[in-house]
């Protein structure tokens, strides 16, 4: 069971716990989060929506937890001021319930991993290593994960291109590749 983790901008640039790297999640997106994300639009295929992505950020959230509610208005701030839209965050669920869900979806531009999936949905939290919510994984496009530690740099730096700059490697921060 996870808990709600109350979330602060921490003293200084660079001052994040560090923890061993998760490392590679998949070999590709469909692999990783399956073969459609839900969408504002309704379905996609994911590989349509993330191709060509210079990051993808797995968000890990829920209704019920107040720092969550606190933290996504900031984040879908963030998200629309893309200069570049070439960054997807995908939304994964830690939702009760169906309508709790949806609910929360509306209020995100991005896409999700459909609440159908709760296998899916459990086995990336295991894997993304997910203890506490909000939280938000910052990967590149071979989806490698660069840091778990999203919700402090989005909260710092309150820009995405900011937030690539500090965690990715250079020749990725700034260019988005074309992987499918």
């Amino acid at each position: 069971s996870l808990v709600a983790i109350p979330i602060g901008i921490p003293g200084a640039m660079g001052c994040f716990p560090s923890k061993k790297p998760i490392g590679n999640l998949a070999s590709d997106f469909e692999t990783l989060l399956g073969a459609e994300l839900e969408t504002p639009d309704g379905r996609k295929p994911t590989k349509e929506l993330l191709k060509g992505k210079r990051a993808i950020f797995l968000y890990f959230s829920a209704k019920w937890c107040a720092p969550c509610r606190s933290f996504t208005p900031l984040l879908v701030d963030v998200y629309k001021g893309q200069v570049t839209p070439d960054v997807e965050i995908v939304f994964v669920s830690e939702d009760m319930n169906e309508e709790h869900h949806q609910a929360y979806l509306k209020e995100m531009p991005w896409c999700a991993v459909p609440w159908e999936d709760a296998k899916l949905r459990e086995k990336l939290a295991k894997q993304c290593r997910i203890v506490g919510i909000p939280s938000l994984l910052v990967l590149t496009p071979s989806l490698t994960v660069v840091t778990e530690y999203g919700v402090n740099w989005i909260q710092v730096t309150k820009n995405v291109d900011a937030t690539l700059r500090e965690v990715m490697p250079p020749e990725q921060a700034e260019s988005a590749p074309n992987r499918a």
